[in-house]
């Protein structure tokens, strides 16, 4: 070597300890992003996709940008490497988030006439749940019908009642509420077994008969939510139940589920119809999943879909203002 010349140290070496260790997690993050997108891809109707499926775009999108910041602090060949990877990971997943998650710049123009449906999963209020705030939440709907899935103590005493008895067409049924300023026609059980409940309820709006699924299926993250749709759908097709017009409940997965699409094809979530902005209804303080949905069928379009804190209990309400396609008569469904 020649004298006064240094030798050459790797460009790594010349990063430290920090350049090594954001060399590390930066690659672990963009494994595990990429490990994300083969989630989504999978779906949850396959086991080892299931629980990936239920990560948040959001959450994917902080991991990705997080992983472009820690890259930053290598050089080197195998860094820009990473470094593009990243870069190219945050854009699609903030591309999914603002376009297809949150559904931005998205809306309806909506007519007084159509039919506003508010649904709200009380999850069997008791102590520390404030119901008075929960009936002054769903007054500022303007609802034609509520429905209340595990109701517990919902309508129940002097507020409750009185709340109650604005409405003309009141039902109790196992595990739901139904208040509709609309005529029902009937309110049925289904289905309530293992965890998996079907209410099956007709309406009349504006000399029409629609009928509508109401769900409530089992939380346990460990059941294959394929085989949960499927005794939902033998359930419904044992007691000789027609397409639904209207599916709404807390279906316990996340939208865009590769299950509930498989099972209700042909219908399209409300909130990819008409929804924009932050569409999570679970845990109500922190909601980073929409487990509360809106399925419509032909026939149908949804012209508003909106998620509302009823500023108590476990879930956030969720509104759909829906409205008859003239071109595509509604076919009323029997019933059992």
């Amino acid at each position: 070597m020649p004298d006064g010349q240094q030798p050459t140290i790797p460009e790594f070496e010349r990063t430290g300890i920090l350049g090594w260790f954001g060399l590390a997690v930066s690659t672990l993050l963009l494994l595990l992003g990429l490990l994300v997108l083969s989630g989504w891809i999978g779906g949850d109707t396959r086991d080892w996709s299931m629980w990936l499926s239920w990560v948040p775009a959001p959450v994917a999108c902080a991991l990705a940008f997080l992983g472009v910041v820690l890259v930053g602090t290598i050089r080197g060949r195998m860094a820009g490497f990473i470094r593009g990877g990243q870069i190219l990971l945050m854009l699609f997943f903030l591309s999914w988030t603002f376009g297809t998650d949150w559904g931005l710049f998205r809306s309806s123009p909506v007519d007084t006439t159509d039919f506003v449906l508010v649904h709200w999963n009380a999850t069997w209020p008791g102590k520390g749940v404030d119901l008075p705030m929960a009936y002054r939440a769903i007054e500022s709907t303007d609802a034609d019908m509520v429905v209340v899935t595990e109701p517990g103590t919902f309508g129940w005493g002097p507020e409750g009642k009185a709340f109650v008895a604005g409405w003309p067409h009141v039902v109790r049924s196992t595990g739901l509420v139904i208040l509709s300023r609309r005529p029902l026609l009937q309110v049925t059980p289904i289905l309530d077994a293992e965890q998996v409940s079907l209410v099956l309820a007709r309406v009349n709006i504006d000399d029409v008969d629609r009928s509508i699924w109401i769900v409530d299926l089992p939380s346990d993250p460990q059941r294959s939510r394929k085989e949960v749709f499927k005794a939902l759908l033998d359930g419904a097709q044992a007691k000789g139940l027609g397409a639904p017009d209207i599916v709404v409940g807390d279906f316990n997965v996340t939208r865009h589920s590769r299950a509930l699409e498989s099972a209700f094809p042909g219908y399209r979530n409300a909130f990819d119809e008409s929804g924009s902005g932050w569409s999570g209804t679970w845990p109500r303080t922190w909601p980073l999943w929409q487990i509360d949905q809106v399925l419509v069928g032909p026939g149908l379009t949804a012209r508003l879909y909106e998620v509302i804190d009823p500023g108590t209990g476990h879930h956030r309400m969720q509104r759909v203002v829906l409205r008859q396609l003239p071109e595509m008569p509604l076919v009323a469904n029997p019933g059992p």
